[in-house]
């Protein structure tokens, strides 16, 4: 066994040979806090800049003051944010304010009933980039 120097509570700890390069911690609460603080931000492999569901549905629901933006209801227990442009299609969008639209639960069933039929004739009618294209011109509508 080689003796250790942790890099977060600095106490010496034993580790085998083979573990020398890549033991860095006493135990896993160490590494823990060394997560917990190293892995923010830009570091975490997992970070959006700052961008996320929860902050981009409330931005959309402030930009359209807690409105229903088909029928003009403003109930809050009735209303979602629905994406304008399909999420799988325009991955680059997807958080953008603008690619969001504040519908009440009945609107939004209705939009997404059109663009389910949309997507069937398009699809079978149109090859995947011209679907793309009027999938889009549709969205922006």
């Amino acid at each position: 066994m080689l003796e250790k120097k942790c890099l977060i509570c600095k106490k010496q700890f034993l580790v085998k040979p083979y573990r020398y390069i890549i033991g860095k911690f006493c135990s896993r609460v160490c590494y823990g806090a060394f997560l917990k603080s190293y892995m923010k931000g830009l570091r975490n492999p997992w970070w959006k800049g700052g961008k996320n569901k929860s902050t981009w549905r409330l931005r959309v629901l402030e930009r359209d003051n807690y409105t229903c933006q088909g029928c003009g209801i403003n109930d809050s227990r009735v209303l979602t944010v629905d994406h304008i442009r399909n999420k799988s299609l325009h991955k680059d969008v997807i958080y953008e304010i603008s690619n969001g639209v504040t519908l009440c639960a009945n609107c939004h069933l209705i939009k997404t009933k059109e663009d389910k039929e949309l997507s069937a004739v398009f699809s079978k009618t149109s090859s995947k980039t011209v679907r793309k294209t009027l999938l889009g011109r549709y969205a922006k509508l």
